[in-house]
């Protein structure tokens, strides 16, 4: 393990630097950064809300402790062994349980029957997402964790259109159709941050798709699906979880030309991710390098052409689409940053090569593949934030079409400046318990050490520090011992 100098420890722990930006030295002028070390400057006075804050803490950190524990409570022991059996029980292969809908009364005597009333309890597709949308839209009972949820208008043309599209899928499996035979579809659901396109995937899309092609062998029949980590994490809840593309495509840091992409010994591991599927998510495609979407359409084929014969030469045909893929959902902004220095999905391929860029062959054809699809909704209502202006200026920004922004919106934005509200800015509640976010690391590094310390006084909480740092060569580490960093 690496010891740190007493300089290089203060280094590390305030992130100091010979020269500071103007931004930070602003930070630090308006009392937002400080100097960790002189205890001068910390705040003495602790808030007033922040009392409550604390005794909320020490209420919670008793009752956990009161808790009872399997070595202390033999019939809470059986109590949790119990649970779990069920739990394994609901949740074994082939069960689908149906979300609770509205009964229907049965007809008098006399009375006609009308015709929902007739199928309601027959099991489809529709009924089914019926079912999940009265699940989603449930009331918030008290001490639950959650939001009430309704569905905009937009949402549920969504909803409608891919249920649609499942029962297709869903009566042509039923029927026995031979995979090559069998209808593919592909709808791309657009909309910025917050308009719930996540949300109907996972709630809604995802259990559709498990009641109508339900797992074989524990393996799910879907695949959801980002170009990174990150994206893939974002997406991912505790039940769903999401891949990169160069995972489930099994590829690795390489060229991306369709000659360079033949499976070879790879092919088994493809037939195993891809052969099964029925549903197919790509999240945030307009930061999906088109080469990339490519890539995922040729080995996808790769791994389907055998079960769905499909020929090489119609792989990027929608009726081809990922080896006959039957349902396929983009998800995406097209107004969000596109991949740098790559062609996007959303690039105008004439202009990149007025202005001398390479567009590949590969390029061209994911381009053409995804404006070739005709089923596409936009998502408009954004729920993400709580303020009233912001989403306005944010529409705003999406639609600007060279007009000045309206001076109510620009007066907002100033009267919310920090340098116009320095005096309470480092106090304000709102503030102290607020979202930070940063691009500079210079910033953010001070940003997480001033929050931790503020934090951890306010509460009354120890605060530890632990320093981690990657594997590097001994000559790029602190020292120049050649044991690994702890």
């Amino acid at each position: 393990m690496d010891e740190l100098t007493e300089e290089r420890w203060k280094k590390a722990w305030q992130f100091t630097r010979t020269r500071t930006s103007k931004f930070v030295k602003d930070m630090f002028q308006w009392g937002l950064l400080r100097d960790i070390l002189a205890e001068a400057q910390l705040p003495r006075q602790v808030p007033t809300w922040a009392s409550s804050k604390r005794a909320s803490l020490t209420k919670k950190r008793a009752t956990l402790e009161a808790l009872p524990t399997a070595s202390s409570d033999l019939d809470f022991d059986n109590r949790i062994i119990q649970q779990y059996e069920q739990f394994q029980s609901r949740n074994a292969p082939g069960s689908r349980p149906m979300p609770p809908a509205a009964a229907v009364p049965p007809p008098s005597s006399g009375q006609v029957q009308d015709a929902v009333a007739r199928w309601v309890d027959q099991e489809t597709p529709i009924t089914y997402l019926k079912a999940l949308i009265v699940h989603v839209e449930r009331a918030v009972l008290p001490g639950e964790d959650r939001t009430k949820v309704t569905l905009t208008r937009e949402q549920v043309l969504a909803c409608a259109t891919f249920a649609n599209m499942v029962k297709k899928a869903w009566e042509e499996d039923r029927a026995q159709i031979p995979s090559d035979k069998r209808t593919c579809h592909q709808m791309i659901l657009l909309g910025q941050g917050g308009t719930g396109k996540t949300m109907i995937v996972t709630d809604i899309f995802i259990p559709l798709v498990n009641w109508a092609f339900p797992p074989i062998d524990e393996d799910d029949r879907w695949l959801v699906l980002a170009y990174s980590h990150a994206q893939a994490d974002a997406i991912s809840t505790n039940h769903i979880r999401a891949r990169t593309l160069h995972g489930a495509c099994s590829m690795r840091v390489q060229s991306l030309a369709n000659m360079h992409m033949a499976p070879g010994a790879k092919k088994e591991a493809l037939m195993r991710t891809w052969s099964n599927k029925v549903f197919l998510v790509n999240e945030e495609v307009s930061m999906m390098p088109a080469e990339a979407l490519n890539m995922e359409m040729y080995r996808a084929m790769w791994g389907r052409h055998e079960q769905c014969n499909v020929n090489v030469d119609e792989y990027a045909e929608l009726r081809h689409l990922f080896g006959r893929m039957p349902l396929v959902v983009f998800l995406g902004d097209l107004l969000q940053l596109k991949p740098p220095r790559q062609i996007s999905i959303a690039d105008d391929l004439l202009e990149k090569a007025r202005q001398g860029k390479v567009v590949s062959v590969e390029a061209q054809t994911a381009c053409d593949m995804f404006r070739s699809i005709d089923i596409v909704i936009e998502l408009l209502e954004t729920r993400r934030f709580k303020d009233t202006v912001l989403p306005k200026i944010m529409t705003f920004l999406r639609e600007a079409d060279n007009t000045s922004m309206p001076n109510d919106m620009w007066q907002s934005l100033l009267s919310r400046s920090i340098e116009n509200n320095r005096a309470q800015a480092s106090e304000d509640e709102l503030f102290a318990n607020g979202y930070l976010v940063g691009m500079f690391w210079e910033n953010i590094s001070r940003s997480i050490v001033e929050r931790a310390t503020r934090d951890a006084k306010r509460l009354d909480v120890p605060l530890i520090f632990c320093r981690a740092c990657d594997k590097r060569p001994a000559h790029q580490r602190w020292g120049l011992s050649s044991t690994p960093c702890a």
